[in-house]
C-alpha cells in the first residue's frame, strides 16, 4: 500500500512560548529541519505565538 504520488500531506504543530522564552521555538526549528530533510510531499504548518520567524532564511 504505497502513497499515491498525487496526494499531498499536511503536517502541523503548535508552539506557544511563555513571554521571554524560546524553548518551544527551538523545538519547532528542529522539527521543521527534520521534516524538510525527509522531502515531505506537502506542507508543514506551524501555529506559534512569536513574532520572530522560525528560520532566518526562507525554506
Amino acid at each position: 500500500m504505497g502513497m499515491d504520488s498525487t496526494k499531498r500531506v499536511l503536517a502541523y504543530t503548535i508552539a506557544f512560548d511563555a513571554p521571554g522564552s524560546g524553548s518551544c521555538r527551538q523545538m519547532v526549528q528542529m522539527l521543521g529541519a527534520s521534516v524538510a530533510r525527509t522531502y515531505l510531499e506537502g506542507d508543514l504548518y506551524v501555529i506559534r505565538n512569536t513574532e520572530e520567524p522560525l528560520f532566518r532564511v526562507e525554506r
